[in-house]
């Protein structure tokens, strides 16, 4: 009996130090990634290998969370500690989801460089599975529709490309989305239910803030460059995209993690 137990926690221990190990390899390889890319940046050498990195840093976000989704089903397989795994959230879902898309939209945005309102509206895809994954009552959903008529008729009445109106659109929905997960945390935290998940929420949330801060860079930087006396601001923004951006694509995959295992 006594060498059963032992075994069980053996594997019990051998089976969370798999489930640690991943995103720790994960954060730490991305930021390698980020620190490489902006001192290159700097120092304005190598364009390709930025280019490699940024797309890489992308690619490694979808892996990361396919691979927590394969320990899932691997853990839910095993006999041994099936029940002390919850079962599949549908926020990880759709932030599965959205993260497959934002790969697709950086494979035209950065890897390709090249069709921009295709990479924009792909954008708006992913937008729209962080909102299935935060969506916190019919007020909220009335406004998103009310948003996508009023982008959709302003393209038909072409005030504006298309490209600037799907941008818009995008922007404007990620700032719901934003303000959505914080009112989700500000909900779980007054119900005091631990089985909430708070610390995912907070993942959430905060990866959701930092997106927002990188499009509004991304903002500035389009309305900012070429335009005599802005050059700093245009150049600052234009360096703050990506530190802003990994991260929050970082936080939004743990995120995930935490609604799949209740644990990073």
């Amino acid at each position: 009996m006594s060498q059963a137990s032992d075994r069980y926690r053996e594997k019990e221990y051998s089976r969370r130090r798999k489930r640690f190990l991943l995103p720790l390899v994960y954060v730490l390889t991305e930021a390698v990634f980020l620190a490489v890319l902006k001192t290159m940046e700097i120092r304005g050498v190598y364009p390709e290998v930025q280019t490699a990195l940024m797309y890489g840093a992308i690619v490694l976000n979808t892996a990361v969370l396919l691979l927590s989704f394969l320990q899932y089903y691997e853990l839910k397989s095993a006999e041994e500690g099936y029940s002390e795994v919850p079962g599949i959230q549908r926020r990880t879902v759709f932030i599965s989801l959205a993260l497959f898309f934002t790969l697709a939209a950086d494979t035209v945005l950065v890897l390709l460089n090249r069709y921009y309102l295709l990479g924009v509206l792909l954008f708006c895809v992913v937008q729209t599975f962080y909102a299935l994954a935060v969506g916190t009552g019919i007020r909220d959903w009335l406004v998103r529709i009310g948003n996508f008529l009023l982008s959709g008729g302003l393209v038909l009445l072409r005030m504006g490309t298309a490209l600037n109106i799907a941008s818009a659109y995008s922007i404007t929905q990620l700032a719901l989305n934003a303000l959505g997960a914080w009112i989700l945390l500000k909900r779980s935290k007054e119900s005091g239910n631990e089985e909430e998940n708070r610390s995912a929420f907070m993942l959430l949330t905060a990866g959701l803030i930092l997106f927002f801060c990188c499009d509004v860079c991304v903002g500035i930087y389009n309305l900012s460059f070429g335009v005599p006396g802005l050059k700093t601001i245009s150049e600052s923004a234009g360096f703050l995209m990506w530190v802003f951006y990994l991260p929050s694509q970082v936080l939004l995959v743990l995120s995930g993690r935490r609604f799949l295992f209740g644990e990073l």
